[in-house]
């Protein structure tokens, strides 16, 4: 009797130990799992704010050459240059430059 006790008692301990390994298996998978999404998630940001910021460089870029044209535009129309010569300067279309000179 005593051996068959040990024997389920060495049974339990082995299903145990196999469920703490099942357990600890899982445990790490999971771990791996979050340290993955935290990485990912660190990754796609730093790319979006590079991406982010390189996109606000190049909008900058074009709105101060925007601008610049109009300032320049402004500044022909002040000297009462036709609309053809500061057009083909400037690159504005003759709509831009009603404005502009509406604002004058």
């Amino acid at each position: 009797k005593v051996i068959e006790m040990s024997k389920d008692t060495f049974i339990l301990h082995e299903w145990e130990k196999e469920k703490m390994d099942e357990l600890t298996k899982l445990a790490y998978e999971e771990e791996g799992l979050k340290r993955g999404h935290e990485q990912g998630f660190e990754q796609g940001l730093e790319q979006g704010l590079e991406q982010g910021i390189e996109q606000g460089i190049e909008q900058g870029f074009i709105d101060g050459l925007q601008k610049r044209s109009q300032e320049i535009a402004k500044n022909m129309l002040n000297d009462n240059l036709p609309f053809d010569v500061i057009s083909k300067y400037t690159n504005l279309s003759h709509e831009e430059l009603e404005k502009i000179k509406t604002k004058i």
